[in-house]
């Protein structure tokens, strides 16, 4: 059985053009927005990749530092996480 990356990957392949990979730090600038913006995105996107918050995002760069900080800010814990991935 592939897995749904597999079938995305494949798809692209098969429509002979290059996936669209988008990531977004959940909870960024609310839990509210994170899920809202992950709704537009899939529309055109091929894979979602929803990070999970840390405390040291640092080796990530600045934005997703900015980004993991604004959620923890808000209140954005890792069963929110769960919830806005569902």
């Amino acid at each position: 059985m592939k897995s749904l990356i597999s079938k995305a990957f494949q798809n692209c392949k098969n429509e002979k053009r290059p996936a669209l990979i988008t990531f977004t730090v959940a909870g960024d600038n609310t839990k509210l927005n994170s899920l809202k913006i992950l709704n537009t995105i899939s529309k055109y996107a091929d894979i979602l990749e929803l990070s999970f918050l840390h405390n040291c995002p640092i080796a990530d760069g600045s934005q997703i530092q900015n980004s993991t900080y604004r959620a923890l800010k808000n209140g954005t814990t890792l069963k929110d996480t769960f919830q806005i991935a569902k």
